[in-house]
């Protein structure tokens, strides 16, 4: 027989049990906040798509978007590859690409540190002309200058609820338990790269 099995961090698996973080629903609710605080060009700095986290960030952002009529064009966005140096190149490329942006969301807080590194170097002025929000809450974050908003999932919580729910099944390894699709909800945490409203 199979040993209980569940996956952490993956699509979901109809024959198996996930526990995954709101990726996408971050994302959504990031820019959802910033076009909220009227910043109408909202562009992305993408991690790596072969990453699922990556796709379902980007998907969040694409459809905030899309939900407030704005047309999504590869001119919106660029990509790195989760370091804060590939987000200062990504946000160079993409100030080229998009010259009205107002505000980016990044797919970590990395490469949103790549972002704030350049800005302040570059006479930008964040928040003012630029609204930064990061993904992941990092520790570090707080301590970034200007300190970061970011999304903070419950990493420590989706741990302890996969070994909670690995020692469920062999607990009862006879009943007949349907897999579940377990999603942790995400915060967004407002500090001094955005606007106060």
């Amino acid at each position: 027989a199979c040993p209980p099995i569940v996956f952490l961090k993956c699509q979901r698996n109809p024959n198996y049990t996930t526990i995954s973080v709101d990726n996408y629903g971050g994302a959504r609710k990031a820019v959802e906040y910033l076009l909220s605080i009227d910043r109408n060009h909202v562009g992305l700095i993408a991690g790596p798509l072969e990453w699922l986290e990556a796709r379902q960030r980007k998907q969040g952002w694409e459809d905030a978007l899309r939900g407030v009529g704005i047309e999504v064009t590869p001119d919106h966005w660029s990509m790195g590859n989760w370091s804060s140096a590939s987000g200062e190149a990504a946000f160079v490329e993409l100030l080229q690409k998009y010259p009205p942006l107002d505000a980016v969301f990044c797919g970590n807080d990395q490469m949103a540190l790549g972002v704030l590194n350049y800005a302040n170097t570059h006479g930008i002025r964040i928040p003012e002309d630029l609204a930064v929000i990061g993904f992941d809450n990092l520790t570090e974050s707080a301590y970034y200058t200007p300190a970061l908003s970011t999304v903070t999932h419950p990493l420590r919580e989706l741990g302890a609820l996969a070994v909670r729910t690995l020692l469920k099944y062999i607990d009862a390894p006879t009943s007949n338990q349907a897999p579940e699709e377990i999603i942790l909800k995400t915060e967004l945490v407002l500090r001094d790269s955005t606007p106060s409203t």
